[in-house]
């Protein structure tokens, strides 16, 4: 999605990039405007889905640790050295496309998280993949940038993120997860 000018998002869905709109319900699946889980934006009947299979059901850990105090999932503010607690940060939105072919999918995950603080924060975004996947491109949208991940040395990211924090700039940070190698920590100023 792409935030216009006058504050709204355009949306675009499959290889024909259809325009959509989240905020009205609307969804992408298989190239086509769902809304209201079966019906098109024009109203019409949605065709059968062969294979396609909806759930609600939230993941709050590791895809693989039967441990239930393993860190939740999500958009989290960073807390400061001296507090326990963390605040999650409000999902507004989450849509998912996927291709698949044969044994492999191709999977874009979309997630509309909006910082209700005055002021710039320091944020951990945690999220868990299966043991068989790979995050091969990573985007953030803050406001009207857009951030895109680039691969460096480990040290060298680190280095340059504290500095973007130090400067006040916006900076993301991701890495993967020391305590489950399934979970990828990504820090976001």
């Amino acid at each position: 999605c792409q935030k216009q000018k006058d504050g709204q998002y355009l949306c675009f869905c499959g290889k024909k990039k259809l325009i959509y709109d989240r905020l009205k319900g609307q969804k992408c699946i298989n190239g086509q405007i769902v809304q209201n889980g079966s019906l098109k934006s024009d109203g019409s009947k949605l065709p059968g889905l062969p294979g396609l299979r909806l759930t609600t059901k939230s993941i709050h850990q590791s895809a693989r640790d039967d441990n239930i105090n393993v860190q939740c999932v999500g958009l989290r503010i960073k807390p400061l050295s001296h507090e326990l607690n963390s605040t999650y940060v409000p999902l507004r939105n989450v849509s998912v496309e996927a291709w698949i072919d044969m044994f492999a999918a191709d999977v874009t995950l979309t997630q509309v998280y909006v910082n209700q603080e005055e002021s710039p924060i320091e944020a951990i975004y945690v999220f868990p993949i299966e043991e068989n996947a790979a995050v091969y491109s990573f985007t953030a949208q803050i406001d009207d940038r857009t951030i895109t991940a680039v691969i460096k040395e480990k040290k060298t990211a680190e280095q340059e993120y504290q500095t973007a924090v130090q400067q006040g700039q916006t900076a993301v940070l991701m890495r993967q997860s020391e305590q489950t190698l399934d979970t990828f920590t990504v820090n976001i100023l």
